[in-house]
């Protein structure tokens, strides 16, 4: 099985197959792709415990807003007109992470805060708290994997940055979309 029909389809290819494209194609008839789900539970604005007692309807934004801003500013972030970019992910080339560095300076030229929580490399972690020590009043970096701040941080953005090479069929996105964060 894989996390998508799409991605069923893609590893039968010389490009995303690894070397097994060729096995994987000759079967493919035993091979499926599910699609990857988020337990909406967990991940629902109207009952997520960790930006109580902001919690909102998609159709009642009034408590995301005011979260936002409280969020920003217990951050440290210094202009809460900016949008609020979010990321949550694993450093990796795959997540597409080096993307997102190679316009870092450009990005923080523009009206944005930017709040990224994630693990990975090494090297990417190490430019990202150089960035965070640059960049202290637009941009902050969390390292390693916190379950309370991922909530937070899908609650209190307003786009999801997702700059993935490839991505059989991410999480994130789907879990920032029930929380009115755009991808």
């Amino acid at each position: 099985t894989t996390v998508s029909p799409a991605y069923c389809k893609e590893i039968q290819n010389k490009e995303f197959g690894c070397g097994l494209d060729g096995f994987l194609s000759h079967y493919n008839n035993k091979l499926y792709g599910i699609l990857n789900g988020i337990d909406i539970q967990e991940w629902n604005p109207e009952t997520d415990e960790f930006i109580a007692p902001y919690n909102y309807k998609l159709n009642s934004i009034t408590n995301k807003k005011t979260f936002k801003l409280k969020f920003l500013r217990e951050s440290g972030f210094t202009n809460f007109q900016f949008p609020f970019f979010t990321m949550v992910t694993r450093l990796t080339e795959q997540k597409g992470i080096q993307l997102l560095l190679s316009i870092f300076e450009k990005l923080m030229s523009l009206p944005l805060n930017l709040y990224i929580l994630g693990s990975g490399s090494p090297k990417f972690e190490k430019k990202l708290n150089e960035f965070t020590k640059r960049f202290p009043k637009k941009f902050k970096f969390q390292t390693g994997f916190n379950d309370q701040l991922a909530h937070k941080l899908y609650g209190a953005g307003d786009f999801f940055l997702m700059p993935s090479t490839f991505e059989p069929c991410g999480l994130g996105q789907m879990i920032a979309m029930r929380y009115g964060n755009i991808p």
